[in-house]
């Protein structure tokens, strides 16, 4: 079974925002899905996200099948804060990648983003991480949590590799961080 699909959980200011993160992301992935859509249908345009009260703040979150979102999060993150995001992306046999996002009401700034994968091969390491301590302090800072729990998976990647394969599951060191939880669709 393909583990192949993107997660997104944005905190935002109001329902508005959050409503148009879906589109915006649609919008941007509709030119890969152009010629191919009779086969394989733009996964943002027919996604259902969850929309829920979280203290002060409008979640939505989704999971969707089948996509890849890599750098399109910056257009679909475009103006909706203030505001936080995380992207959890697995490309299956290529590994994960994770990245965090402060929202604002401009363009979106990614402030954290790191690669694990099974294979040690350098070429399937996306070429734009950010990494590191300043990296995981910022990230952490937008969820009021420890930067050291973000690190230490820098560290010992093997939580998220030992889960490649299984939808959602090598996510969870970083969400469990970040005091998140996977989206509840996991088709």
């Amino acid at each position: 079974m393909s583990t192949y699909g993107t997660a997104i959980i944005a905190d935002v200011a109001d329902e508005a925002a959050a409503r148009r993160i879906l589109p915006q992301l649609e919008a941007a992935l509709e030119p890969l899905y152009a010629d191919i859509s009779s086969i394989v249908p733009n996964p943002a345009a027919e996604a259902e996200p969850a929309i829920s009260t979280h203290g002060n703040q409008v979640r939505m979150s989704v999971y969707l099948p089948t996509a890849a979102v890599d750098d399109l999060a910056h257009q679909a993150f475009h103006a909706v804060g203030p505001g936080r995001a995380v992207v959890a992306e697995d490309a299956d046999e290529y590994g994960v990648v994770f990245s965090v996002w402060k929202l604002t009401t401009g363009d979106p700034q990614q402030v954290y983003r790191t690669h694990v994968t099974g294979d040690s091969n350098p070429e399937l390491v996306p070429d734009n991480l950010r990494q590191g301590a300043q990296a995981a302090t910022e990230a952490a800072a937008l969820y009021d949590a420890d930067p050291q729990a973000i690190l230490d998976i820098e560290n010992d990647p093997t939580p998220v590799a030992d889960n490649l394969g299984t939808i959602g599951d090598p996510f969870s060191p970083w969400l469990d961080a970040l005091g998140l939880a996977w989206p509840d669709s996991r088709e």
